[in-house]
């Protein structure tokens, strides 16, 4: 609700909606790395909610990237994650091999966030 005038008196009121994406209100912008504090793992498959931007991407000359694992480890690590980069929703992060968190189901992880041009929403299990 907005008006163009004091709150008594004469002015013209408009309603307004805004809409945003499912888990689409706050992020982590950038590019870097990011280590979680240790949380549980409640699910097989870890799941990502982020965005990417060319535009940022194209300065720096690397290609818009989100790599997201289990600190120190081979098989669920960052780097043995497969890159995600495009916009996504609630997206499975896959690892090469095709690993996934059922052995790690109820116990607490650490997990590594590798960003390059990217705007992280979530991070979850599935």
């Amino acid at each position: 609700m907005g008006g163009n005038g004091p709150h008594s008196g004469a002015r013209n009121s408009s309603f307004a909606l805004a809409t945003l994406r499912k888990d689409g209100y706050a992020a982590l912008s950038g590019s870097g790395n990011v280590t979680t504090v240790p949380i549980l793992c409640s699910g097989q498959h870890l799941t990502v909610t982020a965005d990417f931007d060319e535009a940022d991407a194209a300065e720096t000359a690397s290609a818009p990237a989100l790599r997201v694992g289990v600190k120190g480890s081979a098989t669920l690590g960052a780097a043995s994650a497969v890159a995600v980069s495009k916009n996504c929703t609630d997206a499975v992060v896959r690892y090469k091999g095709g690993a996934d968190f059922s052995a790690l189901v109820g116990k607490m992880v650490t997990l590594e966030v590798r960003m390059q041009s990217a705007r992280v929403y979530t991070v979850g299990w599935a």
